[in-house]
C-alpha cells in the first residue's frame, strides 16, 4: 500500500498494550471458533517506523512478521532515505505475541530522499524462502535523473538475517517514473507499479514483473514483462496498485476515465507458458464498477487472496464515504476463467461521512476484508478508522457483513489511524502514520488480534493413586479472559460438596480417593469467544490389605506361603508378593503381619 500527506519525522517509539473498540460489537460478543467477527486486543510493535506502509505473514514456525515502512526515517543528515522494518512476533504463551524488531531492510546504496519503504510486501510460503520487497519511488537513479525509483527484495536466512538479493530497476527508466510506488511479490515472481511513467500517454502508468529463479546456491530476479493499459490514457497513473495472485497480476489505474472522469479500473493480466521454457504475461480484461462513479478513483487499492480480488475506491459509495468491492475467480460458462463481480462493501448506514477515504487501504485474507478509512472525523479530524467484512455463504451465495468497525481507544485528530492494513491468519497490522503517542506525528503500526477460545498452557495430566490419597487435576489457562470451568467425570458434571471441591475453578480436588472415582475427566474451559477442553485419564488402586502378602483380599496360610517364598526381595512399597506390610522388603516382619491381621476383613 503506498500513500501520501505524511507529515513529520518519525524516531523511536515504545510499546503499548491497548484494548481495541469495535463499534456494534461488543467485546464480549460471542465468535464461535474459527471465525472472526471482530479485532480485539491492539498493540503497538513500534519502533522507528510510521505506518505508512504494511504487510504481514505468518511463518511456517507459528511465529508472525510485520513488515512497516517508514520513509522518512535516516540518520542526521540522511534523513528522508526511508527504510522497511521487520517485526518478529513470538506466542508468548498467554495466546498474544512479544514483538521485537527483526531487521531494518532497504537497499546498500540508500541515500537521501529516496523515502525507501513508501511500499511493502513481505511472504513466508510453506516451502520456500521468506521474502520481502521495500519500494523507494523517489529514489534518483544515476544516469536516469530524479524520483525514477526503485524496489529491492530481500531474503530471510533461518536464523532471522535479512539479506539483499535485487535492487530492481525498469530497464527503461526515467525521471519522475516513480518505480517502486506499489509492489506485490510471490515466491516467484514480483510486480512493480511505475504510475508517472509516461509509456503511451504522459503519467499514463506501467508495472514491471520481475521473475525469481535458481542461480547456482542462489537466486536471481530478472524482468520478465512490462505490463500497461491497452487503451493507455493521460493521468490514469495505472501502476497505482499492484496485486499477484496464483498465476495472476491486477493493477489499478484510479484514475482512468473510461467510466467517468477519475472513476479508475482495475487490469488483470494472465501468465501462460510461452511455449520455451519461460512464460508470458498476456491481458485479460478490465473491471470497472458497476456503479462508477467520477472521481471514485476505483483500482487505488488492492488485495486478493483465494480466489477473490479486493478493490478499493476511497471516494465511491453513497455519498463519497468510500467502499471496495470483491470479485470472485470463477468460470463463466462461455469463456472460461473470468473475475465475476460478488459484492460492494460499505459501512453501515451512519458510520461513514463523505471524504472518509473508505478503502484507501485494503486487505483480503481468510474469507475476511479489513477497509482502511484514515481521513474518517469520528473523535477528531482525520482520527481514522477500519471497517472488518465477514464473508459467509447463505443458500448457497456468498454474502459480506460488516461485523466491526475499529478505532483507536484515544483517538486524536490527524492520526491517520487505517491509513494501511494488513492481515494475516486471524492477525492485521494497522498503520497510523500520524499518530502521538510517543511524540507529534511520530507514527506507530498496531497490530490486533482475532478473539479466540482459550489457550492450553497445561493441559490436565493423567493420574495414577491408590485408594485413599487425595486427587489433584488442574490446567493453566491463557488467552482472552475472563474463564469459565466445569469438571466432568465420564459425561457427568461435578459439582462441589463432600469430598470434591474446585468442580467450577481451575483445580479439582477429591479427597480420599475410592476405587470408584477412576475413570476419564475432562474439563472445559470457555470464554466469550468459544470452549477449550483438557482430558486426563485417573486409576486408583485399592489400598493394601495388612496382611495381605499375595493380594487375593484374604489374609490366610497361602500369605505366609508367598512371604517365605520372596522372602529377602525388594519392591516399591506395597506392590510385590509377599510385602504384606508394604514396607517394600520381604522379611519376618510380614510373616508377623500376617499372623498379627489373621482371619481380620481386608477393605
Amino acid at each position: 500500500m503506498e500513500g501520501s500527506g505524511v507529515r513529520l519525522v518519525r524516531d523511536l517509539i515504545g510499546v503499548s498494550l491497548l484494548m481495541v473498540h469495535a463499534c456494534g460489537l461488543s467485546a464480549s460478543a460471542q465468535c464461535p471458533p474459527g471465525t472472526m467477527t471482530s479485532l480485539f486486543w491492539m498493540q503497538s510493535i513500534t519502533t522507528r517506523q510510521s505506518g505508512l506502509a504494511v504487510d504481514m505473514t505468518r511463518l511456517p514456525t507459528g511465529e508472525l512478521l510485520v513488515l512497516s515502512g517508514d520513509v522518512f526515517f535516516g540518520p542526521g543528515a540522511f534523513q528522508f532515505v526511508g527504510a522497511g522494518f521487520v517485526f518478529r512476533g513470538t506466542p508468548d504463551g498467554v495466546g498474544g505475541y512479544t514483538w521485537t524488531e527483526e531487521a531494518m531492510i532497504r537497499s546498500a546504496d540508500a541515500a537521501m530522499l529516496d523515502q525507501a519503504g513508501n511500499a511493502v510486501a513481505i511472504i513466508a510460503p510453506d516451502n520456500g524462502d521468506t521474502l520481502a520487497m521495500v519500494g523507494a519511488s523517489l529514489d534518483d537513479l544515476v544516469g536516469v535523473g530524479a524520483d525514477a525509483g526503485s524496489a529491492s527484495t530481500f531474503r530471510r536466512g533461518l536464523a532471522g538475517a535479512w539479506t539483499q538479493e535485487a535492487m530492481l530497476v525498469a530497464p527503461d527508466a526515467a525521471a519522475g517514473d516513480s518505480f517502486g510506488k506499489s509492489v506485490s511479490i510471490a515466491p516467484d515472481a514480483a510486480i512493480v507499479g511505475s504510475p508517472n511513467d509516461d509509456d503511451g500517454a504522459a503519467n499514463a502508468g506501467s508495472a514491471y514483473v520481475f521473475a525469481r529463479v535458481p542461480a547456482g546456491m542462489a537466486h536471481q530476479w530478472s524482468m520478465q514483462t512490462k505490463l500497461t493499459a491497452f487503451d493507455p490514457s493521460a493521468g490514469a497513473k495505472f501502476g497505482s496498485a499492484v496485486v499477484l495472485l496464483d498465476g495472476w497480476a491486477c493493477v489499478g489505474a484510479p484514475y482512468d476515465d473510461q467510466a467517468a472522469g477519475d472513476a479508475g479500473a482495475v487490469y488483470v493480466f494472465r501468465r501462460t507458458s510461452d511455449g520455451m521454457g519461460g512464460d508470458t504475461w498476456l491481458f485479460h480484461s478490465k473491471i470497472i464498477a458497476m456503479d462508477a462513479q467520477a472521481g471514485d478513483q476505483f483500482g487505488a487499492s488492492l488485495s486478493a487472496d483465494a480466489g477473490l480480488l479486493l478493490v478499493g475506491a476511497p471516494f465511491g459509495g453513497a455519498g463519497d464515504t468510500g467502499a471496495a468491492s470483491v470479485y470472485r475467480l470463477a468460470d463463466d460458462g462461455m469463456n472460461g476463467d473470468e473475475w465475476l463481480f460478488e459484492a460492494r462493501l460499505t459501512p453501515l448506514m451512519g458510520q461513514a461521512s463523505a471524504g472518509d477515504q473508505v478503502g484507501c487501504s485494503v486487505s483480503l485474507r481468510d474469507g475476511l476484508a479489513l477497509l482502511g478509512a484514515y481521513q474518517d472525523d469520528t473523535g477528531g479530524t482525520n482520527t481514522g478508522s477500519a471497517y472488518l467484512f465477514r464473508r459467509t455463504v447463505s443458500a448457497g451465495e456468498p454474502v459480506w457483513t460488516v461485523t466491526s468497525k475499529i478505532r483507536l481507544p484515544t483517538p486524536a485528530p490527524t492520526d491517520d489511524f487505517g491509513f494501511a492494513v494488513a492481515m494475516a491468519s486471524g492477525w492485521a497490522a494497522i498503520g497510523s502514520p500520524a499518530h502521538n503517542q510517543y511524540g507529534t506525528d511520530r507514527g506507530n503500526t498496531f497490530v490486533l488480534a482475532a478473539p479466540a477460545p482459550p489457550v492450553l498452557l497445561r493441559p490436565a495430566a493423567d493420574q495414577s493413586i491408590q485408594a485413599g490419597d487425595t486427587l489433584v487435576l488442574s490446567v493453566e489457562i491463557g488467552g482472552q479472559s475472563p474463564w469459565t470451568y466445569q469438571w466432568f467425570r465420564g459425561n457427568v458434571a461435578l459439582t462441589d460438596g463432600g469430598r470434591i471441591s474446585g468442580a467450577d475453578a481451575s483445580t479439582l480436588t477429591i479427597t480420599d480417593a475410592q476405587v470408584s472415582d477412576a475413570g476419564a475427566y475432562r474439563v472445559e474451559i470457555a470464554n466469550s469467544c468459544g470452549v477449550s477442553a483438557s482430558h486426563a485419564a485417573v486409576s486408583v488402586a485399592p489400598s493394601p490389605c495388612a496382611g495381605d502378602a499375595n493380594g487375593d483380599r484374604v489374609v490366610n496360610f497361602a500369605d505366609v506361603t508367598a512371604a517365605l517364598a520372596n522372602f529377602g526381595f525388594d519392591y516399591r512399597p506395597g506392590t510385590g508378593p509377599g510385602d504384606a506390610n508394604a514396607d517394600g522388603v520381604v522379611n519376618f516382619a510380614d510373616i508377623t503381619s500376617v499372623l498379627s491381621a489373621w482371619g481380620a476383613p481386608c477393605p
